[in-house]
């Protein structure tokens, strides 16, 4: 599977290979900046997140340099890191962008996919269909939860493509998309109900084999989710 789960606690004590320590702290940095926790334009000082993470600096420094190939955060020169800034025209640019290539991951991964593939999709909508239920409950943790378990859904579903550039492409602008989606107000009902209803069309879309309603489906629940952020209204990750 494409998503990788975000490791949220390191034990000061345990002993990490620098290759693992930089994972770590790449996913720790990735999911501050999509969730918001980082704000566009805060500068990210390595002594301090070293700190924060219990993580040595050269592996919080390999992670910084990775993570600006993502365009998350933006590297200036002998000035450090910084979270990349936002705007609503690259708001729109990166939707219409994360469309093109999402939409065509996902008709290669129809027609590529097999049993196995089938089945993976099929566990990461049931995980994420569980969670559904909970998040009116208001807790950070439920929604935090949902939040992983979609990113895990939607790259099951395109995980069958056969090019391994699109699958890159499609993961750098859904956490893109993510962080606009959590900079929004956070008061206002969520659309729960809608969400659940569009990833069950999509599930028997996809596993119906049938590529252009599934397109259809999934653009109709980006574009949902992206016009709920343009009106400022809270909404789930599209």
């Amino acid at each position: 599977m494409l998503a990788t789960q975000t490791t949220n606690t390191l034990a000061p004590d345990i002993k990490q290979g620098s290759e693992t320590l930089s994972n770590i702290a790449f996913e720790r940095l990735r999911s501050e900046v999509v969730s918001g926790n980082l704000a566009p334009g805060e500068r990210l000082h390595v002594e301090k997140l070293g700190h924060r993470y219990g993580i040595g600096l050269s592996p919080l420094r390999e992670a910084l340099s990775r993570l600006s190939e993502t365009g998350l955060i933006v590297a200036e020169l002998q000035k450090g890191f910084k979270v990349a800034p936002m705007s609503i025209v690259e708001f729109r640019d990166v939707i219409d962008s994360r469309l093109v290539v999402e939409k065509e991951a996902l008709l290669r991964s129809i027609r590529h996919g097999d049993v196995d593939w089938e089945a993976r999709v099929v566990a990461a909508y049931h995980r994420l269909s569980r969670v559904h239920d909970q998040i009116d409950s208001g807790k950070l943790r439920v929604l935090a939860d949902w939040t992983r378990l979609n990113r895990e859904f939607h790259t099951s579903v395109i995980s069958a493509c056969d090019s391994k550039w699109l699958l890159r492409f499609c993961i750098m602008l859904y956490d893109q998309t993510g962080r606009y989606q959590g900079r929004i107000r956070k008061t206002g009902s969520l659309p729960v109900d809608q969400s659940a209803r569009e990833h069950k069309s999509l599930l028997e879309a996809v596993l119906a084999r049938k590529g252009k309603l599934a397109s259809t489906i999934l653009e109709s629940h980006v574009r949902s989710a992206a016009e709920r952020v343009e009106r400022g209204e809270p909404t789930l990750r599209g």
